[in-house]
C-alpha cells in the first residue's frame, strides 16, 4: 500500500493547539477510561492500548505513520475479519497478511438502501462490509461516512441528550465512533474530529455497556487518540 497517498492538511495553530489540549487530556483519562471489565474478552488488548495512549507512542506514530494507517488506491481485502482489523488499528501494528484488490459485494449507493431497510442489523452489516475499515477512506464511500456521521450527530445524539443510552444499540454506536474516527484522521473535515469530540465529552464514565463486542469502547479511544495526534 502506497503510504504517500495519506498526507494529511496541517490544521491551522489554534485548531492543533485544540487537538493536543484534548489528546493530553485524554492521555491523562486514559486509566479512568479503560476499564478492565470493559475489555470482555480482549484484556491484553486493553492493557496495550492503556499502555500506549500513558506513552510518547500515539504522538511518534504521527511522525511516521504505520503503513496500516495510509489511504488504499482501491478497495482492498486481507484474511482478517473487521474486528481484528480493527484492533490492529488502534494499536499502530501492520497486519501479518496480504492486502488482494477487491471490490464490495454492492455500491455504496445499495449498500445504504440495505442499512436503511435492516436497521437491526447495521452492526453486522458494517462490520461485514468494511472487514478493511481503510476502505471507508475511499471516495466510492463518502455517502457512507455521511451517513454515519448523521447518526452519531442526530439521531443518537437526540437519544443521549435525553439520558436515554440505554435504548440505543451499544454495539452499532461502538462501531460507528470506531469507523468515524478511522475516517476522521486525514483532518479533511473536522466535523467527524468534532463528532468524536462530543462523545468523548457525553459517554458517561460509568458507562454500563450492553453489548456482544464491549472492547469498541477501548478501541475507539485509541483511534480517537490517533486522530487527535494527526494534527499534533
Amino acid at each position: 500500500m502506497d503510504n504517500s497517498k495519506f498526507k494529511p492538511q496541517p490544521p491551522d495553530r489554534r485548531i492543533a493547539q485544540a487537538l493536543r489540549q484534548r489528546l493530553e487530556e485524554l492521555r491523562t483519562t486514559s486509566a479512568d477510561r479503560i476499564s478492565p471489565s470493559r475489555s470482555g474478552d480482549q484484556l491484553s488488548f486493553a492493557s496495550q492500548v492503556l499502555e500506549i495512549l500513558q506513552s510518547e507512542k500515539i504522538v511518534l506514530w504521527m511522525k511516521n505513520p504505520p503503513i496500516d494507517s495510509s489511504t488504499p488506491p482501491s478497495w482492498i481485502d486481507s484474511e482478517l475479519d473487521g474486528f481484528s482489523f480493527l484492533r490492529l488499528l488502534a494499536l499502530g501494528e501492520s497486519p501479518q497478511t496480504d492486502f488482494k484488490d477487491a471490490s464490495p459485494q454492492e455500491s455504496a449507493e445499495a449498500f445504504l438502501k440495505t442499512l436503511d431497510e435492516n436497521k437491526s442489523e447495521r452492526f453486522q452489516l458494517l462490520i461485514q462490509r468494511y472487514r478493511c475499515p481503510l476502505n471507508l477512506r475511499l471516495d466510492s464511500e463518502k455517502e457512507v461516512v455521511e451517513f454515519l456521521l448523521y447518526q452519531l450527530m442526530v439521531p443518537k445524539r437526540v437519544k443521549l441528550d435525553k439520558g436515554d443510552l440505554d435504548s440505543l444499540n451499544h454495539d452499532e454506536l461502538l462501531v460507528i465512533l470506531n469507523f468515524v474516527a478511522v475516517h476522521a484522521a486525514d483532518l479533511s473535515d473536522l466535523r467527524f474530529i468534532d463528532a468524536l469530540n462530543y462523545y468523548y465529552e457525553r459517554l458517561p464514565a460509568n458507562w454500563n455497556i450492553r453489548g456482544s463486542c464491549p472492547w469498541l469502547l477501548i478501541s475507539f479511544y485509541a483511534l480517537y487518540a490517533r486522530a487527535l495526534a494527526s494534527g499534533v
